[in-house]
């Protein structure tokens, strides 16, 4: 054999294991890429389930919040003027609302004041259809918003469940917030990847 013949079988052999050494590389990549794949897959669902997780977590302290702040009730020591209510229809609504856990009456009421004038009212979880037929003692608290407050006589008053309530509410935004959070930076990673 010649000089050349070794040259030419010493480059075909260099050529070889470079071939095996980059086909190495490519199998060791595409196992390394379909890890990801599946790491990537395992770590979306776990972030959909945490995700999950926060919102009814969040949903159930701040509804506990409002169902609290609603038992509260209202100080009839602090009325402005004193009257009579009486009920004249009612309808029910729960076991979950927009004000928090448990079953209350929105009722269409009679007011007849101390002072002579007489009012028309619809007032939510004051009232229940219970109370048809009675007249209930009532006291006018002002306004607030669009409608007029009022406390009864005979519920008591109990701040600190008010107190507590608050709070609640506050500690159930806390997961909302972040859930909106973890909502966002998701999406914001989905259109940055959309654009590569």
């Amino acid at each position: 054999m010649s000089s050349d013949d070794e040259w030419i079988d010493k480059q075909r052999a260099r050529v070889k294991a470079l071939q095996e050494q980059l086909e190495r590389e490519e199998t060791e990549r595409e196992a390394a890429a379909s890890e990801r794949a599946v790491r990537s897959k395992s770590s979306a669902s776990r972030d959909a389930v945490f995700l999950v997780g926060m919102s009814v977590l969040a949903v159930v302290l701040f509804l506990s919040g409002m169902t609290l702040v609603r038992l509260g009730g209202q100080d009839f020591g602090d009325a402005t003027r004193t009257g009579r209510a009486s009920v004249a229809r009612c309808w029910g609504h729960g076991p979950v609302t927009g004000k928090g856990f448990g079953y209350w009456d929105t009722c269409d009421v009679t007011v007849r004041w101390d002072d002579g004038t007489v009012e028309d009212l619809t007032k939510d979880h004051i009232f229940a259809a219970s109370d048809r037929g009675e007249e209930i003692r009532i006291g006018d608290l002002g306004r607030h918003r669009t409608s007029r407050e009022l406390a009864r006589e005979d519920v008591p008053y109990r701040p600190w469940l008010r107190w507590i309530g608050v709070p609640v509410m506050l500690i159930g935004a806390l997961p909302g917030i972040l859930a909106v959070l973890v909502i966002r930076e998701h999406l914001r990673s989905l259109f940055r990847f959309r654009r590569r």
